[in-house]
């Protein structure tokens, strides 16, 4: 059961939260949904609202569903399900009609919002997006980067502003 709370406390260390445990990105509702890793993003204040900000590249499967879809949720699992997480980052949603099985995870449907959720996890946020825009070549300061971390890695990464409407902690 998830029981929702008021403010962030359970968010301890962000950084270690999604660039070394993982989290899970659901994105989609009851018409079709798919889960992925995402371990670069940060959590913060950006318009008077508590925010997330993901990268996700746009040849991922669930991007399609978060780009039609306004809402989606970030399951966190305070560094459990680790190979898990992992799998799902290998794996590919368009190659797998459910992701969740093969990973080994649960997905919970949340009607209110339309949206799925790890059952899984320790705890959840609900976001909605805000914003949506393009890290583009000319931007880099650093070019280094771009050999990095695209051409043969993948296409650049779009980056999601979500303001974070609801916080949940799994009870169980």
């Amino acid at each position: 059961m998830i029981k929702q709370i008021i403010d962030l406390d359970y968010v301890k260390n962000p950084f270690k939260e999604i660039g070394e445990d993982f989290a899970l990105v659901t994105a989609g509702g009851k018409d079709g949904y798919n889960p992925m890793t995402v371990s670069w993003g940060s959590v913060g204040k950006l318009w008077n609202k508590n925010v997330i900000i993901l990268f996700i590249r746009p040849e991922r499967a669930t991007w399609a569903y978060l780009e039609k879809n306004p809402k989606f949720t970030v399951s966190f699992f305070n560094g459990e399900y680790k190979e898990n997480l992992t799998l799902a980052g290998r794996i590919s949603g368009h190659d797998y009609k459910d992701k969740f099985s093969e990973i080994g995870l649960t997905p919970i449907y949340d009607v209110d919002a339309d949206v799925y959720y790890a059952k899984e996890a320790s705890y959840i946020f609900k976001c909605s997006k805000l914003y949506v825009g393009d890290i583009e070549e000319d931007g880099f300061i650093d070019k280094s980067l771009i050999e990095k971390f695209y051409g043969s890695h993948g296409g650049y990464h779009k980056v999601v502003v979500a303001q974070i409407n609801s916080y949940f902690v799994n009870e169980e």
